[in-house]
């Protein structure tokens, strides 16, 4: 199911707004301003994401106690590929 779509207005700087116009006239992220903007957004969205499972998975790194059980859980499953996928 394809979302609503809302309307919104933004103020953006003028080297944005002609950015936004160029890429879409090129067609090559979109064949709109609004699919241009839409992608930006979900990138931005994306990268956020990321950047917060990077933070959360340094945090359970630096701790003692989630090191030792992620290091019980490599012991454990040490030779599960192989008891699993043929050579």
């Amino acid at each position: 199911m394809i979302a609503p779509k809302v309307k919104r207005t933004y103020e953006l700087s003028a080297e944005t707004v002609r950015w936004i116009k160029e890429t879409a006239l090129t067609g090559s992220l979109g064949r709109s301003q609004n699919d241009v903007v839409e992608l930006a957004v979900h990138e931005l969205r994306r990268s956020v994401r990321e950047e917060e499972r990077r933070r959360r998975w340094a945090a359970v790194a630096s701790d003692a106690a989630s090191s030792a059980a992620l290091q019980s859980l490599d012991t454990a499953y040490a030779t599960a590929d192989s008891e699993t996928w043929p050579e």
